[in-house]
Parts: structure tokens; sequence; C-alpha cells
């Protein structure tokens, strides 16, 4: 799991595998400090190890060392070498949340499976749709591998608001009946367009609040800076909840915890979703659209959503200004939505009818007992 989007992912898995392999230790693999401080905060991963170069002598050592039953890799393959070198030792690998196209393909975080032949390695691979199926196939996974396994990010225990939790944020928060405008994982090119929307919105309406979400916690201080800079009050979202800030001075909140966002979106009125305007330099596939669409939430993207671009197409054909090209048309989608009631009424219908969150992971939960068993009867005839 190198980023903090596969680890939110693993909430669901993590559980299913405490159920199912009692017993057995979780650990999980990541690439960076980020990405282990959201992992260390899931019930059940025992330890977390930093994995961040993929290199023959690091995958025998962390092989060697963890010593694994059942390796997962959630939606990419970006660990080829590990992939590898665990087929060696005759670990089984599953690939779940899985999605493929040429943008993925040929992501240079990804390419390198695809250049090596790994895909066909896998033992199993679980696709979040059965659309996905032959794309896989077409990269050499025998078919009978292919299962689905839904997709992981739609966890509705993770992202579920209750009306007793959206009242506790909302007086924490010092929300209340205030119309929401969040912009969620933002990378670093984008604070100064999302912040000059939080101005223009903070000055020309009343009654309006904003929760800025970062990519990585390491830009609360550069989103800090730049609203200093337009004389915009910030505070942090533990800050807030902790009572160390007066609520009713706080324009913009920053959101200081990884996690939360995906609940936090059913609080919005209207949603920006982050690394479609500016993308991360070495991560340009957008960041995850279906959260806010989960509440009903209407969303802004930029041109640079390579996931899930279907459904921001059709989106388009309800709205146009769901799909903007610069930050001066961010912040004019963004004050019309917040403006037009009758609009994110009629936009939720259209969210309702066009994307089906109701997964299930019984095809998960099955291809899980069946490893299990097939587990334990290896162990009974060693």
């Amino acid at each position: 799991m190198p980023t903090i989007g596969e680890v939110l992912q693993s909430y669901q898995l993590s559980r299913e595998l405490n159920n199912l392999f009692h017993g057995n230790a979780i650990y999980a693999a990541v690439g960076d400090n980020d990405a282990s401080a959201a992992a260390n905060r899931i019930a059940g991963i025992e330890k977390v190890l930093v994995y961040d170069s993929d290199i023959k002598e690091d995958a025998e050592d962390l092989l060697s060392n963890a010593d694994p039953l059942v390796i997962f890799f959630i939606e990419n393959c970006y660990y080829p070498l590990l992939l590898i070198e665990a087929g060696k030792r005759n670990i089984i690998t599953l690939l779940v949340s899985a999605a493929m196209n040429n943008a993925i393909l040929h992501h240079p975080r990804y390419e390198r499976c695809f250049t090596m032949d790994a895909y066909r390695m896998f033992s199993y691979v679980g696709v979040k749709s059965p659309g996905y199926r032959k794309d896989f196939v077409a990269l050499g996974v025998e078919e009978e591998k292919i299962f689905v396994s839904g997709d992981l990010k739609m966890d509705m225990q993770r992202l579920s608001l209750t009306n007793t939790e959206e009242k506790e944020y909302r007086k924490k928060l010092g929300l209340q009946t205030m119309k929401v405008f969040i912009a969620g994982s933002i990378s670093s090119d984008e604070i100064k367009p999302v912040m000059d929307t939080c101005k223009r919105l903070l000055t020309e309406k009343d009654n309006v609040k904003c929760i800025v979400a970062p990519r990585f916690l390491g830009d609360i201080k550069h989103l800090t800076e730049y609203a200093d800079v337009l004389s915009v009050r910030t505070a942090t979202k533990t800050a807030l909840i902790d009572g160390l800030v007066e609520r009713d001075r706080v324009d913009v909140i920053l959101l200081d915890t990884y996690g939360e966002l995906g609940k936090l979106y059913g609080l919005a009125d209207a949603v920006f979703v982050g690394g479609t305007l500016m993308p991360f330099a070495d991560k340009p596939l957008g960041q995850n659209i279906l959260e806010p669409l989960f509440h009903g939430k209407p969303v802004v993207v930029g041109p640079n959503v390579k996931k899930d671009s279907d459904i921001i197409d059709r989106l388009k054909e309800f709205w146009p200004g769901v799909s903007i090209g610069n930050s001066e048309g961010l912040s004019e989608s963004i004050s019309f939505m917040l403006s037009n009631k009758a609009f994110k009424e009629d936009y939720a219908v259209v969210v309702r009818d066009l994307v089906k969150f109701g997964n299930n992971f019984e095809a998960l939960t099955g291809k899980l007992s069946e490893i299990y068993d097939m587990i334990i009867r290896s162990e009974r005839t060693c």
C-alpha cells in the first residue's frame, strides 16, 4: 500500500481478514511516513513496514522477515519485484479492488508491472466491477483467476455519516446551519486557487465556511501561510475539536487527520476534488470522486480526472460546470452551487440514478474463505 489512497481502502479488507484469519498477524507494507501514519490507525493491523524501494534485495528481506501466507496488493501492481519474489516462494498473491485503463497501465508508477509482464503472476485478481475483466485478460491473467472483489473505496462503514455524527461535527466545528465548501485531497499546487476561492466565497457570501483537506499534512503549513496573506482565519480540525480555538473566529478549517475526509464530505454543500486541477507530480490520475458522490454532493473537478471519468462525462450532461479548466472556473462553479438550493436537490437525484453504491463483498469474502481453506489443508499435509 504505497500511498494513503490504498491504505484507506484496507479498512474493510482488514476487518474481513481478522474475522477469517484470526490468530494470524496482519502487516502493512507502505511507501512513506504519511501512509505509515494512516495505516497505524487501522484496527487489526499489527505492524506497519515502510517498503519504499522495490528492489530485489528489499523484497527478499521483507519476505524473509514477515514470512507471509498471503500478500494483498490494493488497486494497482506497484511492487512487481515483490510480486515476483513472492511467486518464487509460492506465496499466494492477490490484486484486489483492481481497475485498469491506459492511463493506469502506462503511468510511471505502475508501468514496470506491465513491462515485466508481471500481472499474470498474481494468484488471483479481484476487479472493482465486471467490466474490468477483459482488461486483465488482455494483460495475460487467466480468466479463471479473476473475480469481482468490489471497490474497497466504497466502505459503507467508513463513509457513512449518521445524524448524530453530523450534529456533533457541526457543533464542534462551528458549522451549525452554515453552507459548507470542502476542497478534498488537494495538491500543493492547488493551495493558491483553493484558498483564493475560499476568500471569494467568504467575501461575497454570508453564512459560509470552508474545509480544506491537503493530500499531505505537511502542506498545512503552506495553507496557513497563504491564508495569512489573504487575511483568512484558519484553524485545524483537531484544534477545534479540542476546544483550543474559538469556533466563531475561524473561516477555513484545515483537516489535519487521515481517514476522515470521506465521512466529512457528508457535511458539504459543494465539493472540489483535488489532484484534478493541478495533479500530483508522481500520481496524476486524479483523486477519488466517488466519496463525495456517495453522499450525493455536487462536485467540481479539473481536467485531469482519469479514473471514473465516464461518471464525470455523464454529470457534465446535467451541468457543464462540473468540469472546469482553470482556477477562475473553480470559484464560479462553487459559487453557483452554494447559491442554488434547487440545483443541489436535482443533482442528488442525478447522482442517485447514475452511480450505484450498493456494493457487497460476498465474492471477496468467498475468495478469502477459499484461500483460508487452501492454507489450512496445506499446513495439515506438511
